[in-house]
């Protein structure tokens, strides 16, 4: 449930360390030399400078790099998302899912770097999420890009669950639109929808000492109402 400290007066919190003039200025993250969980943890801060892929959930945004990484940041509370598809600088603490390295506790600001275009959407929902022998397997290398679905409206969002299911063959596929709500106006169960998203894979952090990180499930991240047509 977790624990927390009460303070009972201003004397019994002192600064042991001014924060920094610029927070933003610290090492850029190593992909190449940076991929050891146990280095990961006792990185410090790190920077990285990249696309915003998708932004939602009040805190959550997939950043992709110049060269072709996608990365997870999750924003420090109360941070403004940024414009999906606006070039930003993120710092925050690194852990790893054993998949690819993601930022924790971030700040974000704007930059003056061009965004580059994405690719172009996968169509074939059947290469995310089934194994070269058509066994189910989500392949983690679709983290962060975009597909395209065409199905069947099978559950609205509820106040305990902000996402769309939506049936596409043999799938059912979250689609979360808490970046975008108006995307849902003249949406009923039953009806015959579009979407293109950014796909967004559960995955817990890398502990030593526990189980391996697996990916717990998909889920495709609506980015603007246009992503989402009757």
């Amino acid at each position: 449930l977790g624990s927390h400290v009460i303070v009972l007066s201003q004397e019994d919190i002192r600064i042991l360390r001014p924060a920094p003039s610029d927070p933003f200025d610290v090492p850029a993250v190593d992909f190449g030399l940076e991929s050891s969980p146990s280095l990961v943890r006792g990185l410090g801060r790190r920077k990285v400078r990249g696309t915003v892929i998708a932004a939602w959930g009040g805190n959550r945004v997939i950043l992709r790099t110049a060269d072709g990484r996608r990365l997870r940041a999750d924003l420090v509370d109360g941070t403004p998302l940024p414009a999906c598809g606006s070039c930003v600088d993120v710092v925050g603490t690194p852990e790893t899912d054993l998949f690819r390295i993601n930022l924790t506790r971030s700040a974000v600001r704007p930059c003056a770097d061009a965004a580059d275009a994405d690719d172009a959407p996968c169509t074939d929902l059947a290469r995310v999420m089934l194994d070269d022998r058509g066994r189910p397997q989500i392949q983690p290398e679709y983290f962060g890009r975009l597909i395209r679905i065409n199905g069947i409206v099978r559950t609205l969002p509820t106040p305990g669950n902000g996402h769309l299911i939506v049936e596409v063959g043999q799938f059912q596929v979250p689609v979360d639109v808490s970046a975008c709500p108006s995307a849902l106006d003249g949406i009923a169960l039953g009806c015959r929808i579009a979407v293109t998203g950014a796909v967004f894979l559960e995955s817990g952090s890398w502990i030593p000492g526990g189980p391996l990180p697996r990916i717990r499930g998909l889920t495709l991240i609506a980015r603007t109402a246009d992503d989402i047509r009757i």
